[in-house]
């Protein structure tokens, strides 16, 4: 059992000693805060312009409660942040419905549904 312990010793004071195991004893820590600060940092900056957003409501109950709650939120100018729009058409299936808002997103007629 003595010798196993000054072997594992030996050993763990050698890999300490390696150029590799002190660059990621700093590196790991660094890169783990860089991408845990700096998503906060980018997604506080407040929208520059007006958004159009889409929404797929089959039901027709959401739509005006999700719009009223978007209104609160203002640009600095006063005009809206989130621009509201119902992709819901009666003759379509939820999968077209989710086609076309994918067209619109993609055609950049909308930010996101």
């Amino acid at each position: 059992m003595k010798k196993s312990l000054i072997i594992g010793k030996w050993e763990y004071l050698e890999k300490v000693k390696t150029k590799t195991f002190l660059i990621s004893l700093f590196l790991t820590p660094a890169i783990i805060i860089l991408f845990s600060i700096a998503p906060t940092m980018f997604s506080s900056e407040p929208p520059a312009s007006t958004q159009v957003l889409g929404l797929i409501d089959t039901s027709r109950i959401y739509f005006q409660g999700v719009k009223k709650q978007l209104s609160q939120y203002v640009l600095e100018n006063g005009q809206p942040s989130y621009i509201l729009i119902n992709l819901t058409e009666s003759f379509k299936t939820p999968d077209q419905l989710k086609k076309d808002a994918n067209d619109y997103v993609q055609t950049n007629k909308i930010e996101g549904y």
